[in-house]
């Protein structure tokens, strides 16, 4: 696998852009195998390690596929992908992706959430990392779009509000199958969501 080693970067916004806010990105984008690590930096709020804050937007056909990051998860952001995933009407599919990092306040172990009308599938993808106030596993939050979580797990045990695949923020049309959590479960938390 290629790794990026991103030493001592505070505020990183993320290795790949594929799209603005008001600027939608490309089509027929894939990703693959991909691993972060990020030695002593921090991510950007609403942003993600591997795709940046609307990744996807506007946009068909853009894979993420056998990505990884190990660097902690700052609060609204995501492991591989940021807050505005897929924002108007994107399609991105992210699959056997990871993130190890502990995961702040409203962030999402793969996806921090999908953005307006998003269709997003995620597929045989975990976290590990220690899950904050409102954090979910595999996603944060969505904000009225199709989301399809097939195959995920996460092991880090669920903060308060939060849940073992989906955080307390996720809306609009969501779809679990066969995935699961481990981690001790805290006060209004749910092992799924």
């Amino acid at each position: 696998f290629p790794s990026h080693d991103i030493s001592g970067v505070s505020n990183y916004p993320g290795l790949v852009e594929n799209g603005v806010s008001g600027t939608a990105g490309y089509s027929l984008v894939i990703l693959r195998y991909i691993k972060l690590i990020g030695v002593s930096s921090t991510l950007s709020s609403g942003s993600g390690w591997i795709g940046q804050d609307y990744f996807g937007n506007g946009v068909s056909d853009v894979y993420i596929t056998n990505c990884s990051s190990d660097a902690p998860i700052s609060s609204n952001s995501g492991g591989i992908v940021g807050r505005n995933c897929g924002d108007n009407s994107g399609n991105v599919l992210i699959s056997g992706c990871y993130s190890l990092g502990s995961i702040s306040a409203s962030a999402g172990g793969i996806c921090a959430a999908g953005g307006t009308l998003s269709v997003i599938g995620i597929s045989n993808c975990y976290s590990e990392g220690q899950l904050g106030l409102g954090a979910g596993g595999i996603l944060a939050a969505s904000s009225g779009g199709t989301i399809t979580i097939n195959n995920c797990y996460s092991r880090g045990d669920i903060g308060t509000s939060g849940g073992g695949i989906c955080g307390s923020s996720a809306g609009g049309t969501i779809t679990i199958n066969g995935s699961y959590s481990s981690g001790s479960i805290g006060t209004l938390a749910g092992g799924i969501i």
